[in-house]
């Protein structure tokens, strides 16, 4: 197991590992709820649930994010591919407060933003750091995204003035 997270209301348990899948179970008797949820092609990062419970988003070590449904399962159909915009692993994925943007980072050195219900990216890469991103966190407010890496530097990032990225 690489990555553990809670579901707000604290009813389920996610994992992600080594083999690539994505493991929902219950945190009181730590049995599995339903078959594991496959699609990456790497081991898990990172997994997260959106603020409301119905999305969770993985991070693989195959450069993708996911966002799948969380009552089913089901890789959301709105998606259908997985997210790709980074060039190595995704480290960690995490949504604003108000779950309508996913923030992807990497050992690339960058931070993509998604469209968490359209998966569209949202803006260029945002760079500036010269080593692997260690965290990114949005302000309670989700107005502003701040990153930080090996090297120590800290960003703030408006995110104000993220453009979405035309189709």
């Amino acid at each position: 197991v690489w990555t553990l997270a809670f579901s707000p209301d604290g009813s389920i348990l996610i994992s992600g590992s080594g083999d690539g899948a994505i493991r929902l179970l219950d945190p009181q008797t730590g049995a599995l709820l339903g078959d594991p949820l496959t699609g990456h092609s790497d081991l898990i990062t990172s997994v997260v649930f959106s603020p409301d419970g119905k999305v969770l988003a993985s991070g693989s070590g195959d450069a993708t994010v996911q966002l799948w449904d969380a009552q089913t399962g089901a890789l959301l159909a709105l998606l259908g591919d997985p997210l790709t915009g980074h060039s190595d692993w995704i480290t960690s994925v995490v949504f604003s407060p108000d779950g309508e943007v996913l923030a992807s980072r990497t050992v690339d050195a960058t931070v993509r933003l998604w469209d968490a219900q359209t998966g569209a990216l949202l803006g260029d890469p945002l760079t500036g750091h010269g080593d692997s991103i260690m965290s990114v966190v949005f302000s309670p407010d989700g107005k502003v995204l701040t990153s930080v890496s090996t090297e120590g530097i800290v960003r703030l990032w408006d995110l104000s003035l993220i453009k979405r990225v035309p189709a």
